[in-house]
């Protein structure tokens, strides 16, 4: 069972959202994923995952 991704947060520097970006179409694919959204920050990559509650 694949759990339902409701939000998918990226923050990191412009080229590891860039190459994100690149792949985005793919994890879309792999998965039931809802927003995306990616923000430029300083520091290393972070990525925040909320699951879907599901019963």
């Amino acid at each position: 069972m694949r759990a339902e991704v409701a939000t998918l947060e990226l923050r990191g520097p412009r080229a590891a959202l860039g190459r994100f970006a690149l792949a985005e179409p793919d994890v879309r694919a792999a998965g039931r994923v809802g927003t995306v959204s990616a923000r430029e920050a300083e520091g290393e990559l972070r990525v925040e995952v909320l699951l879907t509650a599901f019963h």
